[in-house]
């Protein structure tokens, strides 16, 4: 069984991902969700993005 503790933790960079996303890093895990977590796997996408009040390029 590979646990989440045997992976190794990702963080998005300050200022948000600019690139090529990494893998899925979780993909090797069969450890199962904790039955109080929500599930939150999947990618998302963002709707709006803003800098200082004003829309981002």
């Amino acid at each position: 069984m590979a646990l989440t503790s045997d992976i190794p933790r990702v963080n998005t960079p300050a200022g948000g991902w600019h690139g090529e996303m990494p893998g899925p890093f979780l993909s090797e895990c069969t450890e199962p969700l904790s039955a109080d977590a929500p599930d939150l796997r999947g990618t998302w996408r963002p709707i709006e993005v803003t800098m200082n009040g004003e829309p981002a390029p």
